[in-house]
């Protein structure tokens, strides 16, 4: 899976593994209802693979984020069948050790289902705003936390389970989600999907444990541990502590005011055109601008086109670019653009010095000298592309608007600095055609 040619191949095989599993199980014969268990496979497979092929890529994170729910919501009926029958499973297991196994099953299930629904609101665009204050939001989350506790310990001292009891930490559970996801910020939310998927894979494993099923409790602490630290990993290159995601809190960074940036010049298309047809060297930056007009296409022509002309080109990618990793590799591996081309960060940061035009497709925060420099801001000590060291920048953006982490970027203000307005792909259509004329 780290070999973009091997990655396709891979997620073969991790399908084939879970069929095995499946059918595995299915075989089992204590396993009884199959006739609702295949009409459910068929109408589950059948929505998923018309999902999968219809979604656009700018729409990858918010199907994520849907995944993540469907999966936390099929756990959460599990726990709740797994308590109703609890006097059938205590015949093997002592009552008050499987019931702390579905208590915590159901806190994390709950969590995941709520904050999953919370984060893909968000990156709709159903929240106006960038974070959401709750007034005595820690108070509520101590209050809340304790009430479950309580209730726990009550449905724990009792020798039969109690429905209802269960039904309210549910609630409390669901609303504790809400309030810890609501406050995530843009540079947040990212963070917050891949915590959410790693709880589903911890929710995999306690239910591997309640049902003595070794392939779930297996799968389950692979998906939850590279969830675990992969978030670990995202939260370092955002510079953003993990506790204040798990803890609801608003990084203090992002209260930092920016100075607004010099008013940016915007360039011709034929203007633009002659300094991409006559460069010597050419690096393009994608971001989220490229995948949300699905420019991905055209530009892998402008890239045959240049290169007709003896013209360097490499692909700059950034691992936050987008809305989360990997977004860009995707979209440029769906437009067949040789993995040849793409260059990371480490790889391609000296070469901008000598480059002739840097072509940025619809990146923001990723391309900011403000988080090279000793200034709180939601971006400080992430490493970003010095593209300001090259002769030429030229930006392909839909407005003057901020960037994902809601700050503004000097970058567009510099002198050497071209603007481009409008939608990513029409652009490059535009640049293309002129570029054919020249």
């Amino acid at each position: 899976m780290n070999q973009p040619e091997r990655a396709r191949r891979g997620n073969l095989i991790s399908g084939l593994g879970m069929l095995l599993a499946t059918v595995g199980t299915l075989i089992d014969p204590r396993i009884k209802n199959l006739g609702w268990i295949f009409s459910a496979v068929i109408v589950g497979s059948v929505i998923g693979i018309l999902s999968a092929k219809r979604v656009k890529i700018s729409s990858i994170p918010s199907m994520v984020s849907f995944f993540n729910f469907v999966g936390a919501v099929s756990v959460l009926t599990i726990s709740i069948s797994g308590f109703v029958n609890l006097p059938i499973l205590k015949e093997k297991s002592l009552f008050a050790s499987i019931s702390i196994f579905i208590i915590i099953n159901l806190l994390i299930s709950t969590v995941t289902i709520s904050g999953s629904l919370v984060s893909l609101l968000k990156l709709q665009g159903f929240f106006r705003e960038k974070w959401l204050e709750i007034p005595l939001q820690k108070f509520f989350h101590g209050f809340i936390l304790l009430s479950f506790l309580i209730l726990s310990f009550f449905i724990l001292l009792k020798s039969e389970p109690d429905l209802y009891l269960f039904l309210l930490l549910s609630l409390l559970s669901f609303l504790y989600g809400i309030l810890f996801s609501l406050p995530a910020s843009g540079s947040q939310v990212i963070l917050l999907l891949s915590f959410l998927n790693s709880l589903n894979g911890v929710s995999a494993s306690l239910i591997g444990l309640i049902y003595e099923n070794v392939v779930l409790i297996s799968i389950g602490t692979l998906v939850g541990s590279s969830g675990f630290i992969f978030t670990i990993f995202m939260s370092r290159l955002k510079n953003i502590s993990i506790t204040s995601i798990l803890l609801g809190n608003k990084s203090q960074v992002e209260e930092a005011k920016i100075a607004p940036s010099p008013a940016s010049q915007e360039i011709d298309l034929t203007d633009a055109a002659i300094l991409l047809a006559y460069a010597r060297k050419l690096i393009i930056i994608p971001g989220f601008g490229m995948a949300f007009s699905g420019a991905g296409q055209i530009c892998a022509s402008l890239l045959a086109e240049l290169e007709e002309r003896d013209i360097e080109v490499k692909f700059a990618l950034h691992p936050l670019a987008g809305r989360m990793p990997g977004h860009m590799n995707v979209l440029l591996a769906d437009a067949n653009i040789s993995h040849e081309k793409i260059f990371d960060y480490d790889e391609i940061q000296d070469e901008f010095k000598t480059t002739d035009v840097v072509l940025v497709i619809g990146a923001n925060d990723i391309i900011n000298p403000i988080a090279r420099k000793p200034i709180p801001s939601p971006l400080s000590g992430i490493q970003t592309f010095e593209i300001e060291s090259a002769k030429t920048i030229i930006i392909l953006k839909r407005s003057n608007g901020l960037g994902f982490s809601g700050i503004q970027n000097e970058v567009f203000g510099y002198e050497k600095t071209k603007m481009i307005y409008g939608d990513a792909k029409w652009s490059l259509v535009k640049l293309l055609s002129t570029i054919k004329d020249l």
